[in-house]
């Protein structure tokens, strides 16, 4: 570990840094700190809006790791990445934002694997409940927008996998992140991917998330009971998105809740939805 760097480092320049788009690794390797320290630190801005002093920070930090859960419950990560043309515009950023989120899971302790589905026209299944540890990044390669936005086939192939792939005592979080509405799925309807999602959350152990564009229309349609598990997804900002999912998890991964109906906290204000020539979420579209 790097030096401590304590006369030049607070509590609020880390939250300043962290919402300027580096990454809690970067900046725990920045300043010579744990990533549970920068973690801790940026949760006190949040949650009291006062800067305090490295020894009030450690204090508190030490402590939030005596009241943590002695265990963590194992977690199956789905995620459900959007890959149509209008990603292509940030495709670098999606790709490290995506990136970050991954390292920062694998460095957080518990049982975690993780689910990928890629979604345009198609949906490519890129890993299925591996060990967090062994997924691999994307890049130019296994990251390429173009087609249009079949998220209601996406979201039903990652049902059926989750379905196949939980383990007792496992609880499922579905990540879906989009900045889209649906457009072109062909084998799923509206009413059926609410039904689905209604099914899986009366269980108890399964949590529907959406990053996306006008979330409130997301949840006002019924797909998911929960606002405060919807917030908008920043099309100019990709990463910042990306930063908000992975604080949101890291949370939700080190609590002990089976489900979660507060994932993103407070809604996030929504961004204006794409143009579109009628409702794309009344009905599949057959191109």
């Amino acid at each position: 570990m790097g030096p401590r760097h304590f006369a030049r480092v607070t509590p609020r320049r880390l939250a300043r840094e962290f919402k300027g788009g580096l990454s809690m690794v970067g900046l725990a390797r920045k300043y010579g700190l744990t990533r549970r320290e920068v973690e801790d630190w940026i949760r006190s801005v949040s949650r009291t809006g006062t800067q305090r002093t490295f020894q009030q920070g450690a204090a508190d930090m030490s402590d939030a790791q005596t009241t943590q859960p002695a265990t963590h419950i194992p977690t199956l990560i789905n995620v459900i990445l959007d890959e149509s043309g209008s990603m292509a515009v940030k495709v670098n950023d999606v790709i490290g934002g995506f990136n970050t989120f991954l390292a920062e899971q694998q460095a957080q302790p518990g049982e975690c694997r993780l689910t990928l589905v890629k979604f345009n026209t198609e949906h490519t299944v890129t890993c299925s409940a591996l060990p967090i540890k062994d997924v691999k990044p994307l890049d130019g390669t296994t990251y390429t927008p173009g087609g249009m936005t079949a998220l209601l086939d996406a979201v039903a192939e990652m049902v059926r996998l989750a379905d196949k792939d939980q383990k007792p005592g496992e609880r499922v979080l579905c990540l879906i992140v989009t900045d889209g509405e649906e457009n072109s799925s062909r084998e799923t309807t509206l009413e059926q991917v609410r039904e689905i999602i209604k099914a899986r959350e009366a269980k108890g152990d399964w949590t529907f998330t959406y990053l996306g564009i006008a979330p409130e229309k997301w949840h006002a349609q019924g797909l998911g009971t929960h606002m405060a598990n919807a917030a908008a997804y920043q099309a100019n900002a990709p990463g910042a998105s990306f930063v908000q999912a992975s604080l949101a998890t890291t949370k939700y991964r080190a609590g002990g809740q089976a489900q979660s109906q507060a994932f993103y906290g407070q809604p996030a204000p929504t961004v204006p939805p794409k143009p579109a020539d009628d409702d794309p979420w009344q009905k599949p579209h057959s191109g």
